[in-house]
């Protein structure tokens, strides 16, 4: 069996195929790195299903920092671990698993918009929330993406945190060596974004997230349920001293033009998108300030919280983005920069591009941004094949669906990528010119690896089945009814051994 049918195998396991102590009922959905089935207990099928989930590459060591990092936490937010292993595929191939208390509920989002959430419920879900962050803190681990698609709700109305693959706990191994470890673009925090605007050609270097963007991501969420909305533009912008700075909206006009929120909420979430992460506060801190006025709220936060917004709003202008706040290092008018780089184009990050530097004049309007967007979610593909001795990249689908607990990517397998006959019809779709940092065709005009195109100089990789207008979030190019985007080099350095504190 070739290399490529032994990872696609998990993809492929028939009900009654048994992994461990389990017996696999039906597939839930399939992600990058796993696969995430309904079982249940081999002689005990009356106990319930669980979630198992099994990894699509032998010997993928993300799943055993995943199991490390879940059996450091208890908590009724938290799915319960029950088990883990590995398990044999017929050509010898052993794929790491663990199995996961089952949880039957809807993604956040989607259950607020069903139920006409009133703000005592919000208060309620999101101090939840904060409460399996506290514990997740205080094991020494970070999430790494909470988002409105890792936040489950139950027929309760209790909330659960899932998916931690992209997780870390403190003496983990660093398993990547992209800059940014795993996660969501449009829920990352101003010091990441600050990190990658930085390093953006210095690979070989990382970013150690801490609990204050787990909060900041958990701020932005807030702030999508209760405004429908992401956060408004970043802009930023280099200094006389080419050092990078973020100029940060004022997310509060958004907020206040619902006048059902109650003003607890409106403060916590503020106090989470703060510029500064420490004036983020903890995770405990949080929780018992949302507890605390959800108990006390008056019977007007029993209204639908939702339905009480205001038109679709338009985006800020600039003088009232920079509005000062006392958690906002806002430059005065002499400061402000001459030049504005747009940030990643994704949900949350349409920021406008005023100008460009010499050094950007390599790229069209606005491709720096694709490839910075793309860079994270490139890489991971780029870093999974290496071990493989291919090249290739994949995208990062934002806030995507929850399939069952522990993987939130699209149900469908990777698709492999098609050329479409009318190439030139393609091109015309695509940058005239490769990006900095893209995998070029050989003389020949050939890509490395089966599942690239070459296009315009540059080689490019179709991402997972997406909408147009999805793809434009991400910042790709969408052509012939498919999302293409830029495949990067990888850096010459392979990745360091060691197990820092801080890696990813």
């Amino acid at each position: 069996m070739s290399p490529k049918s032994v990872s696609e195998a998990p993809s492929l396991l028939l009900p009654g195929t048994q992994v461990g102590d389990w017996r696999v009922v039906e597939r839930q959905g399939q992600g990058t790195y796993g696969v995430v089935y309904r079982a249940v207990r081999v002689g005990q099928e009356d106990s319930g299903p669980v979630a198992l989930k099994l990894a699509v590459y032998p010997g993928d060591p993300r799943f055993a920092r995943e199991v490390g990092l879940l059996s450091r936490i208890r908590h009724p937010s938290v799915p319960l671990l029950r088990g883990h292993g590995l398990w044999r595929h017929a050509s010898g191939a052993e794929h790491p698993f663990f199995v996961m208390e089952w949880v039957e509920a809807t993604p956040l989002y989607a259950w607020a918009e069903q139920h006409s959430a009133s703000c005592r419920q919000v208060l309620r879900l999101l101090a939840q929330v904060a409460r399996a962050l506290a514990a997740t803190h205080s094991a020494n681990a970070v999430h790494r993406d909470v988002k409105g698609a890792n936040v489950l709700v139950r027929a309760d109305g209790s909330a659960v945190l899932i998916d931690f693959g992209a997780g870390h706990f403190q003496g983990a191994p660093r398993l990547t060596w992209q800059s940014l470890p795993p996660g969501t673009v449009a829920y990352r925090s101003p010091e990441a974004n600050l990190f990658l605007l930085a390093s953006v050609r210095a690979r070989d270097s990382y970013y150690p997230a801490t609990a204050a963007d787990d909060l900041f991501s958990l701020g932005v969420t807030a702030f999508r349920l209760v405004s429908g909305e992401y956060l408004p533009d970043m802009a930023p912008f280099q200094d006389a001293a080419e050092s990078w700075h973020l100029l940060c909206p004022d997310p509060r006009p958004l907020l206040e033009r619902n006048p059902r929120m109650h003003p607890r909420l409106r403060e916590g979430i503020l106090r989470l998108l703060s510029e500064s992460p420490e004036a983020r506060g903890t995770a405990a801190e949080l929780a018992q300030a949302l507890e605390a006025a959800a108990e006390h709220a008056g019977p007007e936060a029993d209204l639908p919280l939702l339905t009480a917004q205001a038109p679709q709003p338009l985006p800020l202008p600039r003088e009232q983005a920079l509005a000062p706040v006392p958690t906002r290092a806002t430059p005065p008018p002499e400061e402000a920069p001459s030049g504005v780089v747009p940030l990643p184009k994704e949900a949350g990050f349409r920021t406008r591009v005023l100008a460009w530097r010499p050094w950007l004049a390599l790229a069209t309007l606005g491709m720096l941004g694709l490839l910075v967007g793309a860079v994270q979610a490139v890489h991971a593909r780029l870093e999974r094949l290496a071990a493989r001795g291919q090249q290739s990249s994949a995208s990062e689908v934002p806030d995507a669906g929850t399939a069952a607990v522990g993987d939130s990517a699209p149900t469908a397998p990777l698709a492999s990528i098609h050329v479409p006959s009318k190439t030139e019809a393609m091109a015309r779709d695509m940058p005239p010119k490769p990006l900095p940092g893209q995998t070029r065709p050989d003389e020949k005009g050939h890509c490395p690896g089966r599942k690239l195109v070459a296009l315009n100089g540059g080689c490019w990789v179709e991402t997972l089945p997406m909408t147009a207008k999805e793809c434009a979030e991400n910042g790709w190019v969408y052509s012939q009814s498919r999302c293409y985007a830029p495949a990067l080099t990888p850096p010459s350095k392979p990745p360091p051994t060691s197990s820092p504190p801080d890696s990813r």
